[in-house]
């Protein structure tokens, strides 16, 4: 829940008892304060915040908006949060407070402290520019305080890097860049210095790919990722000659990769998808050259498919042949043991199906004159695919995307073949029908599950459509065979496939 409201509630009351009424039992310590800062920052992602109501009650509804304002602006260069609603600094503003209070009691916050401000800000939802900001100066004023005696440590790794990581969210375009390689060159030269614990890693260099690769510099992302992927293997083939370096290069990961291909693939330009696919291609080398743990997941080929099929690479002509290299290529090392292609569980909560059915509606939408094979194709190792893997199994949307290919290829056999599909999807509705039917003798209260391959209106349509783009001399007869089954389905139960003026019309 969020009580952020409420500890600052709290800290208020103890500063007046241990001021006002003379209690300095009750009066906050430093363990006092930083845990209040832990639960500010854990509330921070809520933008129904508490604090919200807290600065009003404390400085009035006209005094408080005129004093964010003024705290926007300060921090951010500019004001645009002037809803009396939601300001998304509210929970920056009370960690910053109570930081204040520490300082102005004469504590010295430690770096949990300093690291739960700066959490507060990365966790602040729409925070953008101004949260990056605020962060930004955090750090710079941790340095400050160390410089001047006022705390023990200096900011360390863990600090900078969840600055960089506030810079990749602000959507600022070239500056977050170009202020996470500041920060990063800013943090190698401490480092040279002899302050402890601030080399970067792989969290560090990963937070600055993200700032150049979702602020619209993907190519700067490009050569920071493959300029790790050199060093680390030039260091590693010095080390196979008996030449050990000082200091060991940082070695991406597979977040390192992932993000580079993501952004490459939601360019929107056509050669993004040929920029990821080189990516992936490096990837996979960096991995069996002795990285076995730098692997490829769903994501690495997703969202490759994704571009050549439903993004700005979708209309190359070459973009169907290229999503169904890449499909195949995903399924063939799932085979070879990289199930983490395609999961049993999905923790991205997307659909591994979609990246079948997009490839074979890219077919379908160019009229590709293999768009039925390919889809009957992708169908059978879906149907192989789903006997372990519950979300691949072909459902009714699977189907339907095979019939469109049937009826987009203009094939002699099409209508055959989109009729044999249809009549799959019957069969699958009979035996599931029957079991239920087996079931009721035994208990009529549980609900009865459907098929998954329930046909619809647009099922049999696509296959009376794949008759008549068919150069067959049957595509008549085949066409009102089509009808037939559409008229008997409805008739035995199934709503869905009520016929329509259109499949008459067919016939």
């Amino acid at each position: 829940g969020d009580h952020a409201a409420s500890v600052m509630k709290l800290l208020d009351r103890m500063e007046h008892l241990a001021e006002e009424l003379d209690m300095p039992s009750v009066r906050p310590n430093l363990r006092s304060y930083n845990v209040a800062l832990g639960v500010i920052s854990n509330s921070a992602s809520r933008v129904d915040t508490s604090l919200v109501g807290y600065y009003k009650e404390k400085n009035g509804d006209d005094d408080d908006e005129e004093r964010e304002g003024n705290h926007t602006k300060t921090k951010g260069g500019n004001n645009n949060h002037k809803s009396k609603s939601f300001n998304p600094l509210y929970a920056g503003r009370a960690a910053e407070s109570v930081l204040g209070r520490m300082l102005s009691s004469n504590f010295r916050p430690d770096a949990y402290t300093f690291a739960s401000v700066l959490n507060t800000y990365q966790r602040i939802p729409n925070g953008k520019l101004d949260a990056a900001l605020a962060a930004d100066g955090v750090v710079r004023g941790m340095e400050s305080l160390h410089l001047h005696d006022r705390i023990d440590e200096p900011p360390d790794v863990f600090h900078y890097t969840m600055v960089c990581a506030c810079w990749s969210r602000s959507g600022e375009q070239g500056v977050a860049g170009e202020r996470c390689s500041e920060i990063l060159r800013h943090m190698m030269e401490r480092d040279q210095e002899g302050y402890p614990r601030v080399r970067p890693n792989i969290r560090t260099f990963n937070a600055v790919i993200d700032s150049h690769a979702y602020n619209g510099r993907v190519a700067e992302a490009e050569d920071m990722l493959l300029s790790m992927v050199d060093n680390y293997e030039s260091s590693a083939r010095r080390s196979m000659d008996g030449i050990e370096d000082e200091t060991l290069p940082i070695r991406p990961d597979s977040f390192s990769f992932n993000t580079v291909i993501q952004q490459w693939a939601r360019a929107r330009t056509p050669e993004g998808g040929r920029r990821a696919e080189n990516i992936l291609d490096r990837m996979l080398q960096f991995h069996h050259d002795g990285n076995a743990d730098v692997r490829p997941d769903e994501r690495s080929f997703a969202y490759i498919i994704y571009h050549y099929t439903k993004g700005a690479g979708r209309m190359s002509p070459d973009a169907p042949d290229r999503a169904l290299k890449l499909l195949r290529r995903m399924i063939g090392m799932h085979q070879q043991g990289y199930k983490e292609l395609l999961p049993a569980y999905n923790q991205n909560k997307t659909n591994p199906i979609f990246a079948f059915t997009s490839v074979v509606d890219a077919h379908s939408v160019l009229r590709r004159s293999d768009a039925g094979i390919v889809g009957e194709e992708l169908l059978g190792a879906m149907a192989k695919l789903g006997e372990t893997i519950e979300a691949l199994r072909p459902n009714t949307y699977a189907c339907l995307s095979v019939l469109y290919g049937w009826s987009s290829c203009g094939s002699i056999d099409a209508g055959e073949r989109a009729t044999a599909l249809l009549r799959r999807m019957e069969e699958d509705m009979a035996d599931v029908a029957a079991k239920n039917d087996v079931a009721d003798d035994d208990d009529d209260d549980n609900e009865k599950p459907s098929s998954i391959m329930r046909t619809t209106q647009r099922c049999y349509i696509l296959a009376q459509t794949a008759w008549a783009r068919s150069p067959s001399v049957r595509k008549a007869e085949g066409a009102s065979e089509v009808l037939e089954m559409m008229e008997k389905n409805y008739a035995g139960g199934n709503m869905d496939a009520k016929p329509t003026v259109q499949a008459y019309l067919w016939s």
